[in-house]
């Protein structure tokens, strides 16, 4: 009876916080081999913990590997992009960047290239969920081990 019942509703809010994970995080993370690769995979999210995984959502800054930190780009012609560095040798980088493709940059094309020890990812990313989309969302990152 009630431990049916209990699962039932564990299944329910996962299944939830699947659909708000796929909106929200997959943009630039990838799970269980969807999403996008700009951020960290978080397949094995659930190994963390909630109060890890809370911290690392909240304040996306605290623990940043030097991976991800956020590249701006100011090109010679004006144009400025903001990415993770995927590659860089003598005469070009390239960027991952959010909802496009990976850039190729001639080192000779850059006006200004700054490194900023600060995540893509913005604060306060889920300040808009309700707490049951929040508990939904936790409830399905727990279950990625």
């Amino acid at each position: 009876g009630g431990a049916i019942t209990e699962h039932a509703v564990a299944d329910h809010a996962a299944g939830a916080g699947k659909e708000l994970a796929r909106a929200s995080c997959m943009i630039c993370h990838r799970m269980l081999g969807d999403g996008t690769a700009i951020g960290p995979d978080l397949s094995g999210a659930g190994a963390m913990g909630t109060e890890a995984l809370l911290r690392n959502i909240l304040t996306p800054n605290i623990q940043l590997e030097s991976g991800y930190y956020r590249h701006d780009v100011k090109l010679r012609d004006g144009t400025v992009l903001s990415g993770f560095l995927a590659k860089e040798n003598e005469t070009s980088l390239t960027l991952r960047q959010i909802g496009a493709d990976e850039r190729f940059i001639p080192k000779a094309d850059i006006a200004t290239h700054d490194i900023s020890r600060t995540s893509l990812m913005p604060e306060g990313l889920i300040d808009s969920f309700t707490d049951e989309q929040i508990s939904n969302l936790f409830t399905y990152l727990k279950t990625l081990r």
